[in-house]
């Protein structure tokens, strides 16, 4: 199964100081961390038919239609899917920007919130970060509610509100 689109019809999410492309199935395919200039930890732009590395993909379990769009005027991305079965769930997808204290801060996160629209959707999400420019995965340390990544020069964490083990 291909991994993403080889036509580049990709979707820029960022804040500035972090930044991902998604592709039209949900995934990220793209981010270097942790600034843009950086190593690419989802880089399976470099090999679009690598089966199992370079990416975060979001999907419905089974056959869906996908649509996605950026809210107007902003670099969040919204992606529905909408399954056979009538389930759908959606998608927001962005980098988090806010001012405190007088200031603009952007911090190195990326934001995916995964929200049910009808009825009960089955989601799959996998996560597989790489290192070196796509030679290798990074394996993850687990806890209840999160996996580390250590990259070397840094760590990458996905915190969840789902015990890892759904």
């Amino acid at each position: 199964m291909k991994r993403c689109s080889s036509t580049l019809d990709l979707f820029p999410i960022g804040n500035c100081a972090v930044s991902a492309l998604v592709d039209p199935a949900g995934s990220i395919v793209w981010s270097c961390q942790p600034r843009p200039d950086g190593e690419p930890v989802f880089s399976a732009l470099l090999d679009p038919v690598a089966e199992d590395a370079g990416f975060w993909s979001v999907a419905a379990a089974g056959p869906a239609r996908v649509t996605q769009d950026h809210l107007r005027n902003t670099a969040v991305l919204r992606t529905v899917f909408e399954a056979e079965d009538g389930s759908s769930f959606e998608v927001i997808d962005f980098a988090p920007r806010f001012r405190q204290w007088g200031r603009v801060h952007r911090p190195a996160a990326l934001v995916r919130l995964i929200r049910p629209l009808a009825g009960s959707p089955r989601v799959v999400t996998r996560l597989r970060p790489t290192a070196g420019y796509g030679e290798r995965r990074v394996e993850p340390s687990r806890g209840s509610n999160h996996a580390a990544y250590d990259f070397g020069a840094f760590r990458m964490r996905l915190t969840t509100n789902a015990p890892l083990s759904y």
